[in-house]
């Protein structure tokens, strides 16, 4: 059996990238109105990530059309999730990386296991980092120590 190489790998995900719709859920809104959002109203939801070492940061469509994030997921109900975008899966990875150099992305250790929540449609992992947040990474940086529901392999996060 051929191992592929990371050009194969990248062309595989890029394929399945392409190929692999979600559709995002459904969540009503239970918090106090606001310009952003409407006590009652449904919205549609992307997923749910990390903020302050917490995970319950829903990203989700706004009053005005856009996707909005830092949204509390207890000021909202799920309506439906056919596609189970707003699951709770996490797999964990190691940074490879001795050098990464981004003025923005700094907070990764060589060697260090960090939390992977998902995979974006370039291949990109939204990856809990030293601060505590969620930030999307190159996959190159790291090296996939465990992930039990296949999430990093193809895109599982919509927006």
């Amino acid at each position: 059996m051929k191992i592929p190489n990371k050009s194969e790998i990248s062309a595989d995900r890029e394929i399945i990238n392409t190929t692999r719709r979600f559709r995002p859920a459904i969540v009503r809104y239970i918090g106090l109105t606001n310009k952003d959002f409407t006590n009652g109203n449904e919205y549609e939801a992307f997923f749910v990530e990390y903020w302050d070492n917490v995970r319950d940061n829903l990203h989700v469509r706004n009053n005005s059309g856009e996707i909005s994030n830092w949204n509390r997921l207890d000021d909202f109900e799920i309506v439906s999730d056919e596609d189970n975008v707003l699951n709770s899966y996490e797999a964990t990875v190691r940074c490879i990386n001795v050098k990464y150099k981004s003025p923005m992305l700094f907070d990764l250790q060589y060697g260090c296991e960090y939390t992977a929540i998902g995979c974006d449609k370039r291949g990109y992992y939204l990856v809990k980092d030293e601060s505590g947040f969620c930030y999307y990474y190159p996959p190159d940086l790291f090296e996939i120590v465990n992930d039990e529901h296949d999430i990093l392999s193809h895109q599982t996060i919509i927006c």
